[in-house]
């Protein structure tokens, strides 16, 4: 697979992981690093809008969702992973997302992931 020469720099990995939580109707934000809030907070912060199965209620809700962006083949550091452990024990999702959609790293697995959470109402 061809991949382009600056495709595993992480702005391009968020950039694509930002299309795919607009095209799922995901509220995010991206925190700004300054130093004075908590270490090893993920890249991408979202709300992904799912469907509650109809025995469940059927109400919309939105859940916790936090993404680390890394380059082709990257990997969190320890803060990170410590961070990732906290919101997931919490009952947020978070997950690593390694590449851009050309690249065979995780992010298809991401794409997968938002589009079982984003089910239309029936």
């Amino acid at each position: 697979m061809a991949v382009h020469k600056d495709s595993s720099l992480e702005k391009l990995v968020k950039s694509d992981i930002k299309k795919e939580l607009v095209a799922h109707n995901a509220w995010y934000f991206m925190p700004v690093p300054t130093g004075l809030g908590a270490m090893g907070v993920p890249d991408v912060i979202a709300c992904v809008p799912t469907v509650i199965t109809e025995d469940m209620v059927g109400n919309k809700v939105g859940l916790f969702f936090a993404v680390e962006a890394k380059r082709f083949g990257g990997v969190p550091t320890k803060i990170q992973e410590h961070q990732i452990a906290r919101i997931r024990e919490a009952g947020g999702i978070a997950l690593v997302v390694d590449g851009t959609k050309k690249e065979s790293g995780s992010f298809g697995k991401f794409v997968g992931l938002l589009k079982t959470l984003v089910r239309k109402k029936k």
